[in-house]
């Protein structure tokens, strides 16, 4: 996480603690330090956790973004929605 820039560390533990304590959810999409690439993430890991996977799929399929983190955060969604999306 050393090579991480200040806001993708916020969207990392974000992301960590959203998995033990989701309802904190609503509190880092307004934190100011989070980008709206990032809050699309973060969307995405609330909305698979709910079952709305095509959804995820829709918006992630179209976020463009030159950050390494939150790519791999995007394909990793992305392969999370399509994975469940037939269950």
């Amino acid at each position: 996480m050393e090579e991480c820039n200040v806001v993708e560390k916020t969207v990392i533990r974000a992301l960590g603690e959203l998995v033990t304590a989701p309802h904190k959810i609503k509190a880092y999409r307004e934190d100011k330090r989070i980008t709206q690439n990032e809050r699309m993430i973060l969307s995405a890991s609330a909305d698979i956790r709910n079952g709305r996977y095509r959804e995820v799929i829709n918006y992630l399929e179209s976020l463009k973004t030159n950050s390494e983190v939150i790519e791999s955060q995007r394909l990793f969604f992305l392969g999370c929605a399509y994975n469940n999306l037939y269950d």
